[in-house]
């Protein structure tokens, strides 16, 4: 297993809600209040494990963990 170093950068003040595909009718409420939380700074509406799971840069870590970057 790799140890990630360092974080990826990211662009201050950008927010994307994209992606949600045939489910986005259901889940684009909950991202929305995801997202609008994290800008806000309250408590997060979902589990940081869950979280952790749509993090944009998952299948960067993915690839990295596998070694195939």
């Amino acid at each position: 297993r790799q140890i990630i170093a360092h974080k990826a950068p990211y662009m201050p003040q950008l927010y994307l809600s994209t992606g949600h595909g045939s489910r986005g009718l259901s889940s684009t409420p909950l991202c929305a209040e995801l997202l609008a939380s994290q800008i806000c700074g309250e408590p997060l509406p979902l589990p940081n494990s869950l979280v952790r799971a749509l993090a944009p840069a998952r299948f960067l870590v993915r690839d990295l963990i596998r070694n195939r970057i």
